[in-house]
């Protein structure tokens, strides 16, 4: 997301606000969260960000994930296996 909000050459704060215009609550802060690996992010953020950063909803998921950086609780490691 850092990569794509810093190609259109928007600010953290700047993609907040354009959130907020589209109806999403949300702070700078918020936004360096996301970005920081910090906050979680629901399936209807991701949509909504894909749209406001003109870019694909894929273009947001990593290309490869590494389960063992994930911090899963033990029932959901069993329904991975």
């Amino acid at each position: 997301m850092r990569q794509l909000r810093q190609g259109l050459g928007w600010s953290q704060a700047q993609l907040a606000l354009k959130c907020q215009l589209a109806g999403w609550d949300i702070s700078r802060g918020i936004v360096a969260a996301i970005e920081g690996s910090v906050r979680w992010v629901g399936d209807f953020e991701v949509a909504l960000l894909a749209r406001i950063l003109r870019t694909p909803i894929s273009a947001l998921y990593p290309a490869k994930i590494n389960w063992s950086e994930l911090n899963l609780s033990h029932s959901a490691r069993q329904h991975r296996r």
